[in-house]
Protein backbone atom coordinates (compact mmCIF):
# COMPACT_ATOMS: atom_id res chain seq x y z
CA UNK A 1 0.00 0.00 0.00
CA UNK A 2 1.38 3.62 -1.09
CA UNK A 3 0.63 6.77 0.59
CA UNK A 4 -0.59 9.60 -2.21
CA UNK A 5 -0.84 13.24 -0.88
CA UNK A 6 -2.63 15.64 -3.00
CA UNK A 7 -2.15 19.43 -2.49
CA UNK A 8 -5.01 21.34 -4.11
CA UNK A 9 -7.46 24.04 -2.86
CA UNK A 10 -10.76 22.71 -1.72
CA UNK A 11 -13.60 22.55 -4.34
CA UNK A 12 -15.55 20.41 -6.45
CA UNK A 13 -12.85 19.30 -8.65
CA UNK A 14 -10.41 18.40 -5.82
CA UNK A 15 -13.24 16.46 -3.31
CA UNK A 16 -14.32 14.26 -7.54
CA UNK A 17 -10.56 13.87 -7.99
CA UNK A 18 -9.86 11.89 -4.22
CA UNK A 19 -13.25 10.44 -4.55
CA UNK A 20 -12.62 8.33 -8.13
CA UNK A 21 -8.98 7.47 -6.86
CA UNK A 22 -10.16 5.95 -3.67
CA UNK A 23 -12.73 4.23 -5.90
CA UNK A 24 -10.42 3.05 -8.74
CA UNK A 25 -6.86 2.53 -6.33
CA UNK A 26 -8.13 0.84 -3.58
CA UNK A 27 -4.90 -0.56 -2.30
CA UNK A 28 -3.80 3.19 -2.05
CA UNK A 29 -4.22 5.81 0.65
CA UNK A 30 -5.37 9.51 -0.42
CA UNK A 31 -4.98 12.17 1.26
CA UNK A 32 -6.06 16.29 0.49
CA UNK A 33 -4.41 19.35 1.78
CA UNK A 34 -5.37 22.76 1.26
CA UNK A 35 -2.58 25.82 1.29
CA UNK A 36 -3.44 26.30 4.84
CA UNK A 37 -3.57 22.65 5.45
CA UNK A 38 0.52 21.81 4.76
CA UNK A 39 2.25 22.14 7.68
CA UNK A 40 -0.07 18.90 8.31
CA UNK A 41 1.39 17.51 5.42
CA UNK A 42 4.99 17.85 6.34
CA UNK A 43 3.47 15.38 9.56
CA UNK A 44 2.47 12.71 7.42
CA UNK A 45 4.22 10.57 5.23
CA UNK A 46 3.76 9.77 1.92
CA UNK A 47 4.74 8.48 -1.09
CA UNK A 48 3.82 10.37 -3.90
CA UNK A 49 2.66 14.11 -4.00
CA UNK A 50 0.69 15.86 -6.56
CA UNK A 51 0.88 19.44 -6.44
CA UNK A 52 -1.40 22.07 -8.23
CA UNK A 53 1.11 24.66 -9.21
CA UNK A 54 -1.48 27.47 -8.87
CA UNK A 55 -2.17 26.56 -5.03
CA UNK A 56 -1.28 28.91 -2.66
CA UNK A 57 2.20 27.56 -1.63
CA UNK A 58 5.58 27.12 -1.80
CA UNK A 59 5.61 24.98 -4.66
CA UNK A 60 9.28 24.77 -4.97
CA UNK A 61 9.81 24.72 -1.30
CA UNK A 62 7.69 21.63 -1.07
CA UNK A 63 9.34 19.81 -4.08
CA UNK A 64 13.29 20.48 -2.82
CA UNK A 65 11.73 18.46 0.78
CA UNK A 66 10.17 15.98 -1.38
CA UNK A 67 13.72 15.45 -2.94
CA UNK A 68 15.44 15.24 -0.15
CA UNK A 69 12.64 12.58 1.47
CA UNK A 70 12.95 10.47 -1.11
CA UNK A 71 9.59 11.64 -1.96
CA UNK A 72 7.65 11.23 -5.11
CA UNK A 73 6.70 14.27 -6.88
CA UNK A 74 4.14 14.95 -9.29
CA UNK A 75 2.87 18.87 -10.70
CA UNK A 76 -0.57 19.30 -11.77
CA UNK A 77 -0.31 21.98 -14.71
CA UNK A 78 -3.35 24.44 -15.53
CA UNK A 79 -1.89 25.46 -18.53
CA UNK A 80 0.72 25.63 -20.91
CA UNK A 81 2.78 28.67 -19.95
CA UNK A 82 6.20 28.44 -21.24
CA UNK A 83 7.74 31.04 -18.37
CA UNK A 84 5.56 29.09 -15.61
CA UNK A 85 6.34 25.28 -16.62
CA UNK A 86 9.90 25.18 -17.85
CA UNK A 87 11.13 25.65 -14.48
CA UNK A 88 9.17 22.40 -13.53
CA UNK A 89 10.23 20.40 -16.42
CA UNK A 90 14.00 21.57 -15.76
CA UNK A 91 13.62 19.78 -12.06
CA UNK A 92 13.45 16.46 -13.49
CA UNK A 93 10.26 15.59 -11.73
CA UNK A 94 8.63 12.00 -11.58
CA UNK A 95 5.03 13.24 -13.17
CA UNK A 96 3.73 15.78 -15.29
CA UNK A 97 -0.35 16.34 -15.32
CA UNK A 98 -2.41 18.17 -16.97
CA UNK A 99 -6.03 19.50 -16.71
CA UNK A 100 -8.42 17.39 -18.55
CA UNK A 101 -6.74 14.18 -17.92
CA UNK A 102 -9.39 11.23 -17.87
CA UNK A 103 -9.93 9.02 -14.88
CA UNK A 104 -7.78 6.31 -16.26
CA UNK A 105 -5.26 8.34 -17.44
CA UNK A 106 -4.22 9.27 -13.78
CA UNK A 107 -4.58 6.03 -12.29
CA UNK A 108 -2.01 4.84 -14.51
CA UNK A 109 0.02 7.81 -14.23
CA UNK A 110 -0.05 7.20 -10.39
CA UNK A 111 0.58 3.29 -11.04
CA UNK A 112 3.76 4.16 -13.32
CA UNK A 113 5.43 6.76 -10.83
CA UNK A 114 5.07 4.28 -8.18
CA UNK A 115 6.73 1.87 -10.32
CA UNK A 116 9.60 4.01 -10.25
CA UNK A 117 8.69 5.25 -13.60
CA UNK A 118 8.02 8.90 -15.31
CA UNK A 119 4.80 10.05 -16.16
CA UNK A 120 4.35 13.35 -18.77
CA UNK A 121 1.11 14.21 -20.38
CA UNK A 122 1.08 14.66 -23.99
CA UNK A 123 0.30 17.89 -24.01
CA UNK A 124 3.47 18.88 -22.08
CA UNK A 125 5.63 15.99 -24.07
CA UNK A 126 6.33 18.49 -26.77
CA UNK A 127 7.56 21.65 -24.91
CA UNK A 128 9.42 18.96 -22.66
CA UNK A 129 10.98 17.74 -25.99
CA UNK A 130 11.88 21.16 -27.03
CA UNK A 131 13.19 22.44 -23.91
CA UNK A 132 15.66 19.23 -24.44
CA UNK A 133 16.70 19.78 -27.49
CA UNK A 134 17.25 23.65 -26.12
CA UNK A 135 19.49 22.11 -23.49
CA UNK A 136 21.69 20.19 -26.43
CA UNK A 137 21.68 22.92 -28.50
CA UNK A 138 23.23 25.19 -25.52
CA UNK A 139 25.54 22.61 -24.74
CA UNK A 140 26.70 22.29 -27.81
CA UNK A 141 27.61 26.72 -28.17
CA UNK A 142 28.93 26.31 -24.60
CA UNK A 143 31.18 23.64 -25.80
CA UNK A 144 32.73 25.73 -29.08
CA UNK A 145 33.01 28.63 -26.98
CA UNK A 146 37.33 27.93 -26.49
CA UNK A 147 39.60 30.09 -26.24
CA UNK A 148 41.24 31.44 -29.75
CA UNK A 149 45.01 30.29 -29.91
CA UNK A 150 45.25 28.53 -27.04
CA UNK A 151 45.59 24.49 -28.39
CA UNK A 152 45.53 23.57 -32.17
CA UNK A 153 42.67 21.91 -33.12
CA UNK A 154 44.80 18.46 -33.26
CA UNK A 155 45.45 19.02 -29.33
CA UNK A 156 41.65 19.84 -28.70
CA UNK A 157 41.14 16.36 -30.38
CA UNK A 158 43.21 14.89 -28.18
CA UNK A 159 42.36 16.76 -25.04
CA UNK A 160 38.74 15.38 -25.57
CA UNK A 161 40.05 11.66 -26.03
CA UNK A 162 42.04 12.36 -22.87
CA UNK A 163 38.70 13.68 -21.30
CA UNK A 164 36.92 10.29 -22.36
CA UNK A 165 39.59 7.65 -20.33
CA UNK A 166 41.66 7.29 -23.22
CA UNK A 167 45.41 6.13 -22.85
CA UNK A 168 47.46 7.24 -25.29
CA UNK A 169 48.06 4.28 -27.83
CA UNK A 170 44.40 4.37 -28.17
CA UNK A 171 44.33 7.91 -28.74
CA UNK A 172 47.01 7.42 -31.89
CA UNK A 173 44.38 4.31 -33.27
CA UNK A 174 41.55 6.74 -32.67
CA UNK A 175 43.15 9.99 -34.50
CA UNK A 176 45.30 7.73 -36.90
CA UNK A 177 48.80 9.57 -35.51
CA UNK A 178 51.49 7.90 -34.06
CA UNK A 179 51.94 7.26 -30.31
CA UNK A 180 55.15 9.63 -30.52
CA UNK A 181 52.95 12.17 -32.03
CA UNK A 182 50.31 11.92 -29.08
CA UNK A 183 53.07 11.93 -26.29
CA UNK A 184 54.28 15.40 -28.27
CA UNK A 185 50.67 16.89 -28.30
CA UNK A 186 50.14 16.19 -24.57
CA UNK A 187 53.63 17.88 -22.69
CA UNK A 188 52.13 20.80 -25.72
CA UNK A 189 48.46 20.36 -24.04
CA UNK A 190 50.17 20.35 -20.04
CA UNK A 191 52.22 22.91 -20.61
CA UNK A 192 49.49 25.98 -22.79
CA UNK A 193 47.20 24.75 -19.95
CA UNK A 194 50.05 25.14 -17.20
CA UNK A 195 49.11 21.65 -15.39
CA UNK A 196 51.27 19.04 -14.20
CA UNK A 197 49.42 15.75 -15.75
CA UNK A 198 46.75 14.60 -18.24
CA UNK A 199 44.00 14.17 -15.53
CA UNK A 200 44.35 17.86 -14.32
CA UNK A 201 43.78 18.79 -17.90
CA UNK A 202 40.80 16.88 -18.63
CA UNK A 203 39.46 18.25 -15.41
CA UNK A 204 40.00 21.99 -15.97
CA UNK A 205 38.65 21.64 -19.77
CA UNK A 206 35.46 20.37 -18.53
CA UNK A 207 35.23 22.34 -15.85
CA UNK A 208 35.65 25.86 -18.17
CA UNK A 209 33.14 23.82 -20.72
CA UNK A 210 35.56 23.52 -23.56
CA UNK A 211 34.80 20.11 -24.13
CA UNK A 212 31.77 17.92 -22.96
CA UNK A 213 31.88 14.29 -21.74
Amino acid sequence: MSHIALIKEKGLIRESIIGILQEKLPEHTFRAYTSEEVTDFYQNRCDLLIIDIDAAVEVFDLISYCKKENIKVAVWIAAIEREQVVPFLEMGLEGYFYNGMETVEVCLAINAMLNDENYVHSRLATLLIDEYVYSIKRTSSMKKQRPVNLLTQQEWNILEQIAKGEKNENIAKNLFISSNTVNSHVSSILKKLNVSDRTSAAVLAVKQKWISV
